[in-house]
């Protein structure tokens, strides 16, 4: 024989079951609410999900301007922005402030205009002190930017241009620590580092972030300032070059070169930039060759030298000066600053501090020689064939990004002064 259980169950008690699955379903569920004001328009809106704020919510005001959005995680705030208008024109954003979930402000936005993709942004360290400040335009950081430590002393300085900008290291004094150019994230140029004293310590020239030669400065403890001796290193940290200080002023030194080999090229006395007294110049083996020069010097006063019966010489060069650099209206040094070179419109090379190259020319007539930068200099020679002609370039700072000098050198100067050049020779035919 069966058994059955029967179970009454009123209709009252059915309804309650039914009402409390339904409550359960839409804890349970994920979805968009929308509180709107009494005209209408949107006051808040976000997602509820298991019964608690989740995501982004936005809160307007009654003119419908968007006045803040949070980031909720489980019901509790993560982040919130604050959005702030001139009241006496509508949708005119001023001001954006950003929270963390501490509700510490960590970024700041400032408008003069209802062109928001320009504005002045401040970022903040946890403890709220100013962490950097500066100026973007479209998304890119434009101008000077300002970066500080977390004490609150200014670290170091960013000045912007297109898609470099000059960085500028500081010691807690504000005295400079190091300075130069980045170009596309890696160092480009000349970059000077100093000591806490404001000596100029050290100088490298950087192409791509890879350095091409380093100039290393001691100083005489006696005197602030008065360097004892200058050493300048090759990329594979050769000497190539060194001043010596013997006459405890900075613009008197004994030069002396060096072969990659260790061995001297040249040595004599510099003063103010410009070689004096007797100089020694030397073979590869340490043979000296004064007398060889000597010679050369007398003949090219003749105008003995003849290149060939068919074709022109004319040596190009920058003479190589060293820190300190005199600093242009742009912030870059005159001794870090490039330039192209231009015979009759075609680009023969870049004119660096210390180049020195030879163009050679088949053609006897007119040459039209330019240097550019954003201001040109341009100069005519007649070129006769058979003769060397001495080409100095230079560069003036009385420009913002400083004035490009050509000039026709006589003989025994050019050979002077492009004798202690030790950069390697390009030629270039025409």
């Amino acid at each position: 024989m069966t058994k059955s259980l029967i179970i009454n169950i009123s209709k009252k008690t059915i309804a309650t079951l039914l009402l409390l699955f339904s409550a359960t379903l839409i804890y349970a569920q994920e979805y968009t609410s929308t509180i709107v004001w009494d005209n209408g328009e949107k006051r808040e809106e976000g997602i509820i999900k298991n019964g608690k704020q989740n995501g982004l919510w936005n809160f307007w005001n009654e003119k419908v301007e968007l006045t803040e959005a949070r980031f909720y995680v489980k019901g509790e705030i993560y982040s919130r922005t604050k959005y702030f208008y001139k009241s006496e024109e509508k949708g005119f954003l001023y001001e954006i402030k950003h929270y963390n979930y501490d509700n510490v402000l960590t970024r700041y936005k400032t408008y003069t205009s209802k062109d928001t993709s320009s504005f002045y942004a401040k970022f903040y360290y946890e403890n709220s002190t100013l962490k950097s400040e500066g100026k973007v335009s479209r998304n890119k950081n434009v101008d000077e930017w300002k970066y500080y430590h977390e004490y609150g002393t200014l670290k170091e300085t960013r000045k912007f241009n297109n898609k470099k900008y000059l960085l500028t290291k500081l010691w807690k004094d504000g005295g400079k620590k190091e300075e130069g150019i980045v170009y596309f994230d890696e160092k480009v140029g000349e970059w000077n580092k100093w000591n806490s004293s404001n000596d100029l310590v050290e100088t490298i020239n950087y192409k791509a972030d890879t350095i091409l030669t380093k100039t290393k400065n001691e100083y005489y403890t006696h005197t602030k300032g008065l360097l004892y001796q200058q050493n300048t290193y090759s990329s594979k940290k050769i000497l190539l070059e060194k001043k010596s200080y013997d006459f405890q002023e900075n613009n008197k030194y004994i030069l002396t070169t060096y072969y990659e080999s260790g061995n001297k090229k040249s040595q004599g006395k510099v003063v103010s930039d410009e070689q004096v007294g007797k100089w020694n110049y030397f073979n590869e083996d340490g043979s000296i060759v004064q007398e060889e020069l000597a010679e050369t010097i007398k003949k090219m006063e003749n105008n003995l030298i003849i290149p060939t019966t068919t074709n022109s010489i004319i040596k190009i060069y920058r003479t190589k000066r060293y820190p300190p650099s005199t600093t242009l209206g742009n912030g870059h040094s005159v001794n870090g600053t490039d330039y192209l070179l231009f015979i009759n419109d075609q680009e023969i090379n870049t004119i660096y501090n210390g180049s020195y190259f030879e163009f050679e020319i088949t053609k006897e007539g007119l040459y039209t020689i330019e240097a550019s930068i954003t201001k040109s200099k341009t100069i005519n020679l007649f070129v006769k064939l058979g003769r060397t002609y001495f080409l100095k370039c230079d560069l003036l700072p009385d420009e913002r990004n400083g004035t490009p000098s050509l000039m026709i050198i006589d003989s025994k100067t050019g050979i002077e002064e492009t004798t202690t050049l030790k950069n390697i020779i390009q030629t270039h035919h025409e």
